[in-house]
């Protein structure tokens, strides 16, 4: 809440922390390269100094039976460094977009309240379930209504940059979740699940392999994952 009102962070992500991304810094050292990055491109260009090389296709050449494009040897990167593209191949465009940083975007009044009601959830959740019991509907009904609410709060998100609207998307598809948390599943999705899962393992070869492990282990896991505010 403080990163929200005070710092204007924005829509919070979950998790907060980005799990990081190997190849988004392996690209990072590419365009700021260390010594030993530097000793290689040193000996490269001593390698392929006259050498008649035709453009992007300097350190590759093609097959000429198959017409397939391989790096050349002495183009190869460390190991640290290597991507397995060609040189010149693959998505320039999108390495810049992965390498981009968004700022947040200014959220409105609505838009303010309806994160404040998302990051305030699991704490209304736990005080109701601590005053109507663990069993109570009224909880479940919160839970959803605030998750309802803070969708509808954030309105259109065609001004919110990619980040914001993954975050979004996200947060839609993980109202399924509430057909999983009891207690819904338990009078409802819980046996409609696992008889759909029974007939299908009895009577579609190879599927009971898969779905009778699942169809076992489905109840624990409902009393545990599903529950799970960052998952």
């Amino acid at each position: 809440l403080i990163l929200l009102w005070k710092h204007h962070g924005g829509i919070q992500p979950i998790p907060p922390i980005a799990p990081l991304d190997r190849d988004k810094y392996t690209k990072q050292f590419k365009h700021n390269p260390t010594e030993e990055m530097q000793e290689f491109q040193e000996n490269l260009e001593g390698e392929t100094e006259g050498e008649s090389v035709n453009g992007p296709n300097e350190m590759t050449f093609t097959l000429k039976r198959s017409g397939k494009t391989i790096r050349r040897l002495s183009a190869a990167p460390p190991i640290n460094f290597r991507s397995w593209r060609l040189p010149g191949h693959g998505g320039n465009e999108n390495e810049k977009a992965q390498l981009t940083f968004y700022n947040p975007t200014k959220l409105s009044k609505q838009r303010l309240w309806g994160e404040t009601l998302y990051i305030a959830r699991p704490l209304i959740h736990l005080f109701g379930m601590y005053v109507c019991g663990t069993m109570s509907w009224k909880p479940w009904i919160m839970s959803g209504t605030i998750d309802i609410a803070s969708l509808c709060m954030m309105g259109d998100t065609k001004d919110m940059n990619p980040e914001e609207k993954r975050e979004i998307k996200r947060r839609s598809l993980l109202l399924l979740y509430y057909l999983l948390r009891s207690p819904f599943f338990d009078s409802y999705s819980k046996m409609k699940i696992l008889s759909t899962l029974r007939v299908l393992a009895d009577n579609v070869p190879g599927l009971g392999i898969l779905l009778r492990p699942i169809i076992d282990y489905l109840p624990s896991w409902q009393k545990v994952y599903f529950y799970l505010w960052s998952a």
